[in-house]
């Protein structure tokens, strides 16, 4: 059983609340920041104007809001830095930002959904995903098909996303559904790859 959502519709109040929570820095200040609080501010990367970072995140918010999808966020990043004469964004950048700060605020109404009292008694184990193709990194993909149960500590390490552009996501299992393993400590069953290289530098978890 999967909870998920669509980019298209307009997002959910809590998606809302994350998004505009968040802090929006220049390049400069981010690259010196502790890696522990990085999970709570938005860059542009490559980007030093904080006024424009700022308009951005405005921007993405606007755009989640009315479920607008991303090529209309593309549209009115580019006429911002148009407006002020700056060159525009390299499209790999923007669609790296949409990505990454939408994956993190549906990820968080995910787990909150998942860790409601009734749904974890019925779907009392979680699986991580990925996308299955050859863009998936390899400590991701290590990853792919391992379960343990919802309360294991586990998933304060690699509940996703783990680094810009992931795309893995994690689904609820019922009891029968779940491998003989999975009541084991999943710390201590994580892959070597997985424990040396999830999360990526600055992706510690939303929720």
């Amino acid at each position: 059983m999967e909870m998920g959502f669509s980019f298209n519709l307009p997002a959910p109040s809590d998606a809302l609340s994350y998004l505009r929570g968040l802090t929006p820095v220049s390049q400069n200040i981010y690259d010196g920041i502790d890696v522990e609080y990085r999970k709570n501010v938005f860059v542009v990367p490559g980007i030093d104007d904080y006024q424009l970072v700022a308009k951005i995140l405005a921007e993405l918010v606007e755009a989640m809001q009315n479920g607008a999808p991303q090529r209309k966020f593309d549209a009115s990043v580019n006429k911002l830095t148009d407006e002020v004469g700056m060159e525009r964004i390299a499209d790999d950048i923007l669609n790296t930002v949409y990505n990454t700060y939408t994956q993190k605020s549906y990820s968080l109404i995910r787990y909150r959904q998942m860790r409601e009292p009734d749904t974890m008694r019925v779907l009392p184990f979680w699986q991580y995903m990925t996308m299955g193709d050859d863009r998936v990194r390899p400590e991701h993909a290590v990853l792919d098909g391992f379960v343990a149960r919802a309360i294991d500590p586990v998933w304060h390490k690699i509940y996703p996303p783990n680094g810009f552009n992931c795309r893995c996501h994690v689904i609820a299992l019922l009891a029968r559904e779940a491998p003989k393993d999975a009541n084991e400590s999943g710390l201590l069953r994580l892959p070597l790859l997985a424990q040396m290289k999830v999360p990526e530098s600055g992706f510690g978890k939303v929720f």
